[in-house]
């Protein structure tokens, strides 16, 4: 007889999560990071072939023009390693769930932001802006169904009381006469 135990397999629940994207950030970030590139390898084809060139030129001059070229060469080359990096960390699509907050950037990357762990959530006219550790997100009115997206993002911070802000703004110090100035002036009466 076969004495071996099997685990029994745990069950989970399957999480829902609602998917917000947006191509145009996606594709607009490799468009710049192609032309960086671009650009990056088209200064270096040029200054790799002009060096050699001025230094025979001018032979006492040699060491200082190609140090020069080098040095210029390795500043733009961290200038756009720096671009690079930048438009790699874009945001271009965000899971929300009950538990968590799913950030995928440009790159690949993906960042599991559990609700309890989030700083605050930020409605502004510029977007949405979520804090999470070090890191604001910012989500500008140009996403897809920014509404919708505003609306859920509130929903989940409130359940896991986390802090909401309108324009920098806790939701709770909020008053209708700072938010609205028509309040704050006398109306005349219809028809008057």
């Amino acid at each position: 007889m076969d004495s071996t135990i099997r685990e029994t397999p745990k069950r989970t629940v399957v999480e829902w999560a609602e998917t917000y994207a947006s191509e145009s950030v996606r594709a607009e970030a490799r468009r710049r990071a192609a032309r960086w590139t671009l650009g990056f390898a088209m200064a270096a084809g040029v200054l790799v072939a002009a060096a050699p060139v001025l230094a025979f030129t001018v032979p006492t001059w040699a060491g200082w023009v190609l140090g020069a070229f080098g040095s210029a060469l390795s500043a733009f080359a961290v200038v756009v390693l720096v671009k690079l990096r930048r438009l790699h960390r874009r945001v271009w699509r965000v899971d929300l769930s009950a538990t968590a907050l799913d950030l995928c950037d440009v790159a690949g990357r993906r960042e599991r932001h559990p609700w309890p762990l989030i700083e605050r959530v930020d409605l502004a006219r510029g977007g949405v802006t979520v804090a999470v550790r070090r890191r604001a997100v910012r989500l500008g009115p140009d996403w897809p169904d920014i509404d919708r997206l505003a609306r859920r993002a509130v929903q989940y911070a409130e359940a896991h009381r986390r802090p909401v802000l309108i324009d920098g703004v806790p939701w709770a110090d909020l008053s209708l006469d700072a938010l609205c100035d028509a309040l704050q002036r006398p109306r005349s009466a219809p028809g008057a």
